[in-house]
């Protein structure tokens, strides 16, 4: 353990901390300190090191009461160090080294929050200018169940359960899962704390030309040409805002000079034996870059736009992430007409942890058992309680955290309790967390609309598992076969995430 001058003063007392990569295969990347941050190899740490000298779950940095940090070993095989010196349990001042094995080393720093201020600002800005086609789809959504609702409202009761009935409710059904997935995605982009850890870069690529293929002109065109299952190790929302952010970029730089094309490409290029790079491009038709522009286009406050087009933070966002991220970004004119930009990441590295693997469900199951849903929402509550009833399930609920804590300690052992985070009287988090002290111990699954203030650090304490809303009967159906043990089908074990 590291020898330290007893002086309050180098404590990092009432003051955020966060962990830089200094060593290692993603040297630069930065990551905000929890209450407790745990740190391996392993897919569900916090901090994901792509090391194989490092354990699964090499170690841990955990805030104390007293504000102050420390690191404990988690019985890693190659040690824990701090400023050189191997350590068990050790207090941290800013400035100190962390050694995880003998290739990985992260720096202990104060955490700048001026910094994630300027990206939340900067992606509500890009948030912003996606506005128009946001709604502009949500109203089309919107417009459709009320139109589908509204007919089958009109039909005899006879015929609602007939071919026209039952295509309104498909066509309902459609809109209101593209919307939700319209909405996750917008909720992500927007999520104000970062959450480093294995990324499927392929699968925020996809998302984000998603979202520009629903809020562009129709004029416009994006291709994409992914390589599927890229992973590296970050923060999802942050990656998301750098392609956003470029696809913006081109869109804006085409509309004034009739381009109409725009090309999201993701490869991975082999540097040597061991080490992959992620290489994606995004491409336009545009005009090109002034060669007097190229040198300060990542610049921040640097803008070629007219007054209120944009502040010249987009592009110098972009290169922060990116280098936070250990990579790198560059722009160039393309030989024929046109801008690239290219952004490279690392890979994570055969033999680094893999995504975890999602089940799926076949055919419906039938279920036997109890269930306790807490669901402020009527309307929400009412339309779980009908699927739920329809998997063979009994339910029995509560509409707020007083009478949620109620009803798990004083009634039946639930089989499953269904808990909203968002409750009024007392959230969810802490009705489950008093339960289990009152002697609860049943198979507890969240939910909540709101998936940025996620306590991940909780729920694993709670022994919880977490769905966000809205949910469909499918994504239901997968997760009841996850938790609970359906008669018919005896290799459905009681699994908790």
């Amino acid at each position: 353990m590291s020898t330290r001058a007893n002086n309050d003063t180098e404590r990092p007392r009432d003051k955020a901390g966060r962990l830089v990569m200094l060593e290692g295969s993603s040297a630069g990347q930065k990551f905000q300190l929890g209450d407790r941050t745990t740190l391996g190899r392993g897919g569900d740490c916090d901090v994901v090191v792509d090391d194989r000298e490092v354990s699964r779950i090499h170690c841990a940095v955990v805030r104390g009461p007293d504000g102050g940090y420390h690191v404990e070993d988690l019985g890693s095989r190659n040690g824990t160090f701090v400023n050189g010196a191997r350590t068990t349990r050790g207090a941290l001042t800013f400035g100190d080294k962390i050694r995880l094995g003998p290739n990985t080393i992260v720096v202990f720093s104060q955490f700048d929050a001026a910094e994630e201020q300027v990206l939340q600002r900067q992606r509500l800005e890009t948030l912003g200018r996606l506005t128009a086609g946001v709604a502009h789809d949500l109203n089309n959504m919107l417009g459709a169940i009320l139109a589908s609702c509204s007919y089958v409202m009109e039909l005899p009761a006879e015929e609602r359960a007939g071919e026209e009935g039952l295509e309104c409710m498909a066509d309902i059904e459609s809109a209101a899962a593209r919307a939700a997935a319209l909405s996750r995605r917008l909720l992500g982009f927007t999520r104000s704390q970062p959450q480093h850890g294995l990324v499927n870069l392929s699968e925020v690529c996809r998302e984000a030309a998603k979202i520009a293929q629903r809020t562009f002109e129709a004029s416009m065109t994006v291709e994409m040409d992914l390589r599927p299952k890229m992973y590296v190790t970050g923060d999802s929302a942050q990656l998301l805002q750098v392609v956003l952010n470029l696809m913006v970029n081109a869109r804006d730089a085409i509309q004034e000079t009739g381009g109409s094309h725009i090309t999201l490409r993701l490869a991975r290029r082999a540097d040597d034996a061991q080490n992959l790079t992620a290489v994606l491009t995004v491409e336009d038709d545009g005009p090109g870059i002034p060669e007097d522009v190229l040198p300060r286009i990542f610049e921040p406050f640097f803008t070629t736009k007219a007054v209120r087009a944009g502040t010249g933070v987009g592009l110098a966002t972009v290169r922060e992430v990116v280098q936070n991220h250990a990579g790198r970004v560059a722009a160039e004119n393309r030989s024929d007409g046109g801008a690239r930009f290219r952004v490279e990441l690392p890979v994570l590295r055969r033999g680094s942890p893999r995504a975890p693997i999602t089940a799926t469900v076949t055919r419906k199951g039938r279920f036997s058992g109890t269930v306790a849903l807490i669901e402020d929402e009527a309307l929400y509550r009412r339309g779980l309680v009908r699927l739920l009833g329809n998997m063979g399930l009994n339910v029995s609920t509560a509409i707020d955290g007083p009478s949620g804590l109620e009803l798990l300690t004083s009634g039946p052992s639930w089989d499953l309790a269904i808990v909203d985070i968002d409750l009024p009287g007392m959230n969810g988090i802490e009705v489950v967390r008093r339960a289990r002290e009152r002697g609860y111990a049943g198979t507890v699954l969240f939910i909540s609309g709101h998936r940025d203030v996620l306590p991940v650090a909780q729920l694993r304490r709670l022994d919880a598992s977490f769905m966000s809303k809205p949910i469909g009967l499918h994504d239901l159906t997968e997760k009841m076969t996850e938790l609970m043990r359906a008669p018919d089908s005896p290799r459905a074990t009681k699994t908790l995430g």
